[in-house]
Order: C-alpha cells, then structure tokens, then sequence
C-alpha cells in the first residue's frame, strides 16, 4: 500500500493582478504514473475559472510539454521585446 500522506506533485504559481503565471512544475515518479500533476493544475484552472485571471503557461519548445499545456486549452502568444542597442558603444571598438 503506498503512503497516502506522499506528495506526488508540486509546482509554484506567481500571481499578480490579472495573471496566474505557473512556474518550476515538479512531479515524483508516482506522480508522473498517477497523472498527478493533471489534477494539480485541474484544480488550479477550477479554482480561477469564473475570474478574470489568465493562467499563463510560460509556454516552452519541448514537443511533450506544448501538448501537455495544449489539453488544457493553451493557446500559443507570442511576447515581444524592445532592445535598444548603444551605438556609440558599438563604434568605439
């Protein structure tokens, strides 16, 4: 009989005022058997679904982590940047 009490899956979420951003997701070989992780953000997306709180997924390239973030509806947004370059510093060289 396995131990009740174990823990099968962690992860941090940072929140700010519109946003629940889901962060280092961890889950123990047992976990990962059990589809634990699954439940974990089955009951975050539960918990904040009739809010104006967007999870956001921090995205990534791994092929099996895009389709894991994919069942539960993610949708791919890109972010863009600025970078402004010093010119100056480029031409002193």
């Amino acid at each position: 009989m396995k131990n009740e009490s174990e823990t099968l899956a962690v992860a941090v979420f940072l929140k700010t005022q519109k946003r629940l951003y889901y962060l280092f997701p961890a889950s123990t070989t047992n976990g990962k058997q059990l589809s634990a992780m699954f439940l974990l953000l089955d009951s975050v997306i539960r918990t904040y679904a009739e809010t104006a709180f967007t999870l956001d997924f921090e995205g990534s390239e791994i092929e099996g982590v895009r389709r894991f973030y994919e069942g539960f509806g993610a949708v791919e947004t890109p972010y863009y940047y600025f970078k402004r370059l010093n010119v100056k510093n480029l031409l002193s060289n």
